[in-house]
């Protein structure tokens, strides 16, 4: 394995949330995807800021998820199975997979 990967900021957005509990689940979930560095959930915007090591495809992802909760790509990234390149952040929280560059 490479760590030479790029690592890769995407925003995402979530449905099916209705507290803060239910985004802490989802970031939980998300944290454990392969690749995934680090994730950040915000309930009131309902979005999901994800730092990975290449993009994550959006059905892989939801595949992961408890079915009450999806993730969409944000305006201007393309739907369905694709990749879910849709936008930048910076990320700070969460953190798992020994695909992420050390830090």
């Amino acid at each position: 394995m490479s760590t030479n990967q790029t690592i890769q900021d995407q925003t995402l957005r979530v449905t099916g949330m209705t507290c803060d509990a239910c985004a802490r689940h989802v970031q939980h979930v998300l944290q454990d995807v392969p690749g995934v560095c680090a994730v950040q959930v915000d309930y009131p915007a309902g979005i999901a800021r994800i730092e990975s090591a290449g993009v994550p495809r959006l059905d892989v992802l939801n595949a992961v998820l408890p079915q009450r909760y999806r993730v969409m790509a944000s305006e201007g990234a393309v739907p369905g199975g694709e990749s879910a390149d849709a936008g930048t952040s910076s990320i700070v929280t969460g953190g798992s997979g020994d695909a992420c560059i050390s830090r």
